[in-house]
């Protein structure tokens, strides 16, 4: 498919995603927050959940270490609102697999929701790959994220790509049976927003889930007529190889059983 064929596709992937999406932040003293990354809503049976990168929420118990007081990750509910604290514990899996979830259950049920869904953890799952498929990630990149006021500003940024291959990365081992890579680059990204211009920085990427779109599954192969509901989250980004790639954990590798068992 080409960027014209795609491009329509825009607002129903921003209208469908945004939903189950918030910024993370934390605050840094004096009502000054500080954008740390990206979560999701994700619900089983009923229980809600917050799902993030595991390392975001280890940097956040270091930073608590060292100031000597405990520093909570804070999320969004509602469009436009204030952040709330997640004082829930968080459970993180191995190295291999950077993911971290809390059980949100009560805090969800305490907000008047009008903006926000979770996503049924059945959408995370294994697909077969078809070549050339198309992924769509949004999240909250440092990049752009500012305080007005008494407000931490985090414009959205959202882009759709196609799988990359995995660096060779001195710092980290990256397996094919864990991990995938996107292609993160001006010449590779299609932008889903007509003001961007720019791969931007992307650490606060972090945590953003990556949906498998099925586009060229559902439309080119079988002519079927696509909607929204058949995109399924195929991982989470966790990093940038500060070249052209994000590397991200694949869905079929997270023990969610484990993660939501708390």
């Amino acid at each position: 498919m080409t960027k014209e064929e795609i491009l329509p596709y825009a607002d129903l992937f921003e209208a469908f995603v945004d939903k189950f999406t918030t910024p993370l932040s934390y605050d840094k003293g004096g009502d000054n927050g500080v954008l740390c990354g990206t979560g999701a809503y994700v619900s089983r049976g009923n229980h809600v959940y917050l799902i993030t990168c595991a390392h975001i929420i280890s940097e956040l118990e270091i930073i608590s270490k060292e100031k000597g007081c405990s520093i909570y990750p804070q999320c969004l509910f509602e469009y436009e609102e204030e952040y709330v604290p997640i004082v829930n514990p968080f459970k993180k899996l191995d190295d291999a697999i950077d993911v971290a979830m809390a059980d949100i259950t009560e805090v969800w049920n305490a907000q008047k929701i009008n903006g926000k869904r979770t996503i049924p953890i059945e959408k995370f799952k294994t697909t077969p790959k078809i070549e050339g498929e198309y992924f769509y990630i949004a999240g909250y990149p440092s990049f752009g994220s500012k305080m007005e006021g008494d407000t931490l500003n985090s414009p959205i940024q959202k882009y759709l790509t196609t799988e990359g291959v995995l660096p060779n990365l001195a710092e980290k081992e990256l397996l094919p049976y864990y991990h995938f890579a996107l292609k993160y680059s001006p010449e590779d990204c299609y932008y889903t927003r007509s003001e961007m211009h720019l791969c931007h920085d992307p650490r606060g990427l972090s945590g953003s889930l990556v949906w498998n779109t099925h586009l060229t599954d559902d439309i080119v192969k079988k002519k079927n007529k696509w909607n929204p509901d058949l995109m399924t989250v195929a991982g989470i980004e966790f990093l940038w190889d500060e070249g052209k790639n994000l590397v991200c954990s694949k869905s079929e590798a997270i023990n969610l059983g484990a993660l939501t068992d708390f």
